[in-house]
């Protein structure tokens, strides 16, 4: 390993190599989020029941209700940190319908 990179790692705080590790697993929770939402959107254009779904590709619903809860928390967040109201959203929706 070149001389300027480890001295440029040693000399990084506690606090700053702590922050990269919390983006590791920000860029981790993102990916496996995004892979059960593409699961779940799978699962609904082919028109399955979840316990059917589940069975076919090979995983235990108890996960898919996790994973589903977890996105919609995710979900949750995104929306209440963006300030964004409830009704807003609604009404939104509604114009769809």
């Amino acid at each position: 390993m070149p001389q300027n990179v480890l001295e440029s790692n040693e000399s990084k705080t506690e606090a700053e190599r702590g922050d990269s590790d919390m983006n590791t697993k920000e860029i981790a929770t993102e990916y496996r989020l995004t892979h059960w939402a593409g699961i779940m959107r799978e699962r609904s254009e082919r028109g399955l029941i979840i316990r059917d779904y589940c069975k076919q590709s090979g995983f235990h619903e108890n996960v898919y209700y996790y994973c589903q809860r977890k996105l919609k928390e995710a979900g949750a967040e995104k929306i209440k940190s963006s300030g964004i109201s409830g009704r807003y959203l609604l009404s939104l929706r509604l114009r769809k319908l």
